[in-house]
């Protein structure tokens, strides 16, 4: 994400509490710097875990969290068939 090594940015594992500090350059959000749109679907290690870390927009689905913040496309055709 961060086009940095371990050395640099300090994140040595996707668990604890261990993410990017705040303001870390990322790759999706020089893409929106430059005018792209960037959304992040699907589970990511980010620390919120609702944080956006450079996208624009993330789409979440993981139960984990609950049901009220996984309302996407997929899980609405999955209980629409059954």
């Amino acid at each position: 994400m961060s086009g940095q090594y371990v050395h640099a940015h300090g994140v040595t594992s996707t668990g604890g509490s261990e993410w990017l500090r705040p303001g870390t350059p990322t790759l999706p959000g020089c893409f929106s710097r430059h005018g792209y749109a960037s959304v992040g679907v699907g589970k990511m290690h980010f620390k919120p875990w609702d944080a956006l870390s450079g996208f624009d927009r993330r789409v979440i689905a993981d139960s984990k969290y609950g049901t009220s913040r996984g309302d996407d496309d997929y899980r609405r055709m999955l209980k629409e068939r059954g």
